[in-house]
């Protein structure tokens, strides 16, 4: 939290006079935003966790998969729309729109991405012949993934489970847009206007990653202008609505 203070002393009929200016930043970790509860909704801190807390299958960090439908079923149930069914209107008549906004806000709030050390992968079976990732139908497909980041002292029993970290601050105040520290934010500032820096010839599109930040969701290759100039998605598609 960055304070600015000016003092200023005045000899006066009654004494020293002081007067104190101060002028409060926010912080872009999140930390502080509560003054009762500073660690609240920073970055690095435990996921919270609603409606009947962590379900492992040892009650302590092993994955419960017993007795669940399988993630590729259900991905396939989910998206398997004939071309020809007609895209249903909304009963509270908004737009899709609100789809990509409650996207962004999810983006905002949550950031589990990043792998835990050391690190652990689980395999989704592949249902047999699926289209895309078992054409061949060898029934012995697998998709690898790999658990997240957690509180190294957590998972040691039942009275002490697993707790993931969250890499995102739980405060909408356009982390995920500005990042989390202050080196990623001058990066992606054009430091005039309050406006992120954009491409040359092209103001609704940010600039290229020349400087190599992090970025963990790149884009396809055909998005790809080369090493080190990759466009970060979130960043594009966000800085031009928020431009328009």
């Amino acid at each position: 939290m960055s304070t600015l203070l000016l003092l200023v002393c005045m000899l006066g009929s009654g004494g020293w006079l002081l007067s104190v200016h101060a002028q409060e930043y926010p912080s872009f970790d999140g930390f502080y935003h509560n003054m009762h509860y500073p660690d609240w909704g920073s970055i690095e801190t435990p996921f919270l966790r609603m409606g009947g807390g962590v379900l492992y299958s040892d009650a302590s960090y092993e994955m419960l998969t017993a007795g669940r439908p399988n993630p590729r079923v259900l991905s396939n149930a989910l998206f398997a729309t004939p071309p020809s069914t007609a895209s249903l209107p909304s009963l509270r008549n908004v737009s899709a729109l609100a789809v990509f906004f409650g996207q962004q806000v999810f983006a905002e709030m949550h950031n589990g991405l990043q792998q835990g050390c050391p690190v652990e992968y689980v395999n989704i079976d592949i249902p047999k012949c699926d289209p895309v990732f078992d054409p061949q139908c060898t029934g012995t497909q697998h998709m690898p993934f790999s658990r997240s980041r957690y509180v190294s002292t957590s998972g040691q029993g039942p009275s002490a489970p697993r707790q993931q970290l969250n890499e995102n601050s739980a405060w909408l105040d356009g982390g995920s847009i500005y990042g989390n520290g202050k080196t990623w934010t001058d990066k992606l500032r054009a430091e005039s206007g309050g406006l992120l820096k954009s491409m040359p010839g092209s103001p609704l599109f940010p600039s290229l990653n020349d400087v190599g930040l992090p970025f963990v969701n790149v884009p396809p290759p055909t998005d790809n202008p080369g090493p080190g100039r990759i466009r970060h998605p979130k960043t594009r598609s966000v800085d031009t609505f928020l431009r328009q």
